[in-house]
């Protein structure tokens, strides 16, 4: 039986500017399991899983209607994947996602998912961002709504760094 290794931070340079208050320093997740890496602002911490795929989360400014924020990248077999009419298709550096938006809401609070997912060397690598916020109807004196624009941006940013890795024969 194959012990499976777990995922690496490492650090590295700056992609691009990173919006919405967060840090300009980045951190590169590896998967070795999966081939794949992609960098990560510093200020996003990650949370073990066990197995391959990982959860981060960042601590969200206090005073705004943001009430929290994650990444959960999960790797599971290609059937796994689901097909059909879903979403948009994307490109990121030359990589095919498949992108779908959900939203919800209960109890005072907003749900927003982006989610991306492709399929490499037999794995479905799913990329799911998540927000909850609150709904500033709910309160007397409602904080300051967040900029959801710049989140989604800065979720665009992290995966415009997803690259596969070269396998053993050098061919990606």
């Amino acid at each position: 039986m194959e012990t499976e290794q777990p995922a690496a931070l490492s650090t590295s340079g700056t992609p691009s500017s990173f919006g919405a208050g967060g840090s300009s320093e980045w951190l590169t997740y590896h998967s070795e399991d999966a081939g794949f890496s992609l960098q990560v602002p510093s200020d996003w911490r990650q949370q073990e899983l066990g197995g391959p795929g990982a959860t981060f989360y960042r601590d969200v400014p206090p005073g705004t209607t943001l009430g929290e924020e994650t990444m959960m990248i999960t790797v599971a077999g290609e059937a796994t994947c689901p097909d059909g009419d879903f979403g948009d298709f994307i490109t990121a550096d030359g990589i095919p996602f498949r992108g779908e938006e959900r939203a919800d809401a209960g109890a005072g609070s907003v749900f927003e998912w982006l989610t991306y997912t492709t399929v490499h060397a037999g794995n479905c690598v799913r990329i799911e961002f998540f927000m909850r916020s609150s709904n500033p109807q709910m309160y007397d004196s409602p904080p300051v709504e967040f900029d959801r624009e710049a989140e989604r941006a800065s979720f665009e940013a992290i995966i415009s760094t997803f690259r596969f890795e070269p396998q053993g024969d050098g061919l990606p």
